[in-house]
């Protein structure tokens, strides 16, 4: 049972397959909801005036508006099931950052810039939000090549969790109604050593 004003959450964790992208399911709990109200009414600054750490988006390929206020939230999330994983391990350490994607946002393919070097994956937390549209969008290949879009849909209703490799390519489609939110961060996923053998050995299939 969740504790009072947490909710539990089945999370995605998208990770490379052999060719294929796999997806397991882990169960995180959330404390928030009232960090989420506060977040709205944080500072913003537009995806074209220039990110911190000096970063620097061109308004073509994506249009967002990032808080100012990074959060942490190590406290406010547990994971509670990661079985799924077979003994991976996940490290949040980094704080998160809050960005909104107003009516006519996006943006558009690409892959996250890594942060530290350890950093294996992102972190994305999608509050229960009444939004048309600005969805992730997953993009991988079939087993035949072909192309693949995973799409990650938010509800009015549900915390949505979502964890994919920093170096998947995906995109946000543009928001037709409503404004999009949600918090990101990178993180590291620890393999275990036997998981790190058949990923080589799959590499070597490959080669």
């Amino acid at each position: 049972m969740a504790a009072q004003g947490s909710t539990i959450v089945e999370a995605q964790v998208y990770d490379f397959g052999f060719r294929t992208l796999n997806v397991k399911t882990i169960v995180v709990q959330l404390s928030l909801d009232q960090i989420f109200e506060a977040a709205k009414h944080s500072q913003f600054i537009a995806s074209d005036a220039g990110f911190p750490e000096g970063r620097q988006v061109k308004p073509e390929k994506r249009n967002s508006e990032l808080s100012t206020t990074t959060w942490n939230l190590s406290s406010d999330i547990k994971f509670l099931d990661v079985s799924a994983l077979e003994g991976s391990v996940i490290e949040l350490t980094q704080p998160f950052e809050f960005i909104r994607y107003p009516v006519g946002g996006f943006f558009k393919k690409h892959t996250d810039r890594k942060r530290y070097p350890e950093h294996t994956h992102t972190l994305c937390i999608y509050p229960p939000q009444d939004c048309v549209c600005g969805d992730l969008e997953l993009l991988s290949v079939s087993m035949q090549f072909d192309k693949v879009v995973n799409t990650i849909k938010t509800s009015p209703y549900l915390w949505k969790v979502v964890i994919f490799p920093v170096s998947l390519e995906h995109q946000i489609s543009p928001v037709v109604q409503g404004t999009k939110y949600l918090f990101k961060t990178p993180i590291t996923l620890h393999l275990t050593k036997e998981q790190v053998r058949v990923i080589k050995s799959r590499k070597g299939m490959c080669d």
